[in-house]
């Protein structure tokens, strides 16, 4: 029977043509994942799949179109999975549980991916990076309008925000599949944090 993790990971190099580009990309996570990008050559990324270094630049102009690709795709999709995560819901505390849940759950699942496109953040090209930004200013965006309805001193409302969505994105950090709580149930003990956080 097919989890929703592995269903979260097929849905996810979706949004990429199946064919060389995919497979670079993927292959360019796990490099970047394991040396850092600066350390991480195209040879290295090639090799992984069997490719030539020359035969990438056919399907990515640079290493660094490459880390923009990888860092739009997470991006994207952690927003449009918490966009999901609360569609016809009307509670508020609900709304907050699902999209807690959902948000942890992604870092979980996509820990190695997760990993690269926080970390390599300073790596973006400038133009890259602005673009980037602005998908992360939705999710927090998004984000804030959510905890709002929970949280009685709203000047408080951006640090927690800040608090609360840095509690799961960390979990890409130390996450460890099969030694780790599986990402259902990492999503609902957060959800259950960010809730007592944010009513404190």
């Amino acid at each position: 029977m097919e989890t929703s993790e592995t269903t979260a990971i097929s849905d996810l190099w979706e949004m990429l043509q199946q064919g060389p580009r995919r497979t670079l990309a993927q292959a360019a996570v796990d490099e970047f994942g394991k040396r850092g990008f600066h350390a991480t050559t195209t040879r290295h990324i090639a090799e992984r799949i069997g490719m030539s270094p020359a035969a990438l630049y056919i399907h990515y102009p640079s290493k660094a179109d490459l880390l923009f690709t990888i860092a739009k795709i997470g991006h994207e999709a952690v927003l449009n999975e918490s966009l999901a995560a609360v569609e016809g819901i009307s509670d508020h505390h609900e709304r907050v549980l699902s999209f807690v849940r959902t948000f942890t759950a992604w870092h979980a699942v996509n820990h190695l991916l997760a990993r690269v496109i926080q970390y390599e953040l300073h790596s973006l090209q400038p133009d890259h990076l602005k673009e980037i930004a602005a998908i992360r200013r939705r999710t927090a965006d998004f984000a804030a309008e959510e905890f709002r309805h929970l949280v009685s001193d709203t000047s408080k409302l951006r640090m927690r925000t800040v608090a609360c969505l840095s509690l799961s994105i960390d979990v890409a950090r130390w996450y460890v599949p099969g030694k780790s709580p599986a990402p259902e149930e990492l999503g609902a003990e957060y959800a259950q944090l960010v809730i007592a956080m944010l009513r404190s």
